[in-house]
């Protein structure tokens, strides 16, 4: 896969199947474990099996631990994607109450940070 020529492609599916799950803004949650269930609700995004990609950890895959910030939680998770054993980058989504989800591609090579979570042993 071209990076530079997919990344929007795949920044645009994932960003899109979190709005149809989430809705176009995260929604209010009042405490860090609705935040976490919230991202756990997310399931695989359909583009995987079309393209005939998987992440690693599974999608959202791992997470930071969730921020409160002044007007909202805020959380970070990343996934490794793959074409078949081809590293395609890191999606990097950010859930933050009361805004669209984000959701950056990063190039191949790239880590998942060490110190983030996998979401199915919190």
């Amino acid at each position: 896969m071209d990076y530079p020529t997919n990344r929007a492609i795949v920044m645009r599916e994932y960003r899109d199947h979190v709005t149809r799950v989430l809705g176009p803004v995260i929604p209010h949650v009042a405490a860090a474990a609705e935040l976490i269930e919230m991202a756990r609700s997310i399931p695989r995004a359909p583009i995987e099996e079309q393209q005939g990609w998987h992440t690693e950890p599974p999608f959202p895959g791992a997470v930071e631990k969730p921020q409160e910030m002044s007007d909202g939680w805020r959380m970070v998770c990343a996934s490794r994607l793959y074409k078949g054993e081809e590293d395609l980058g890191v999606i990097f989504m950010t859930l933050y109450c009361g805004r669209p989800a984000g959701v950056f591609l990063q190039g191949p090579g790239n880590a998942v940070p060490e110190e983030y979570s996998v979401l199915t042993s919190r």
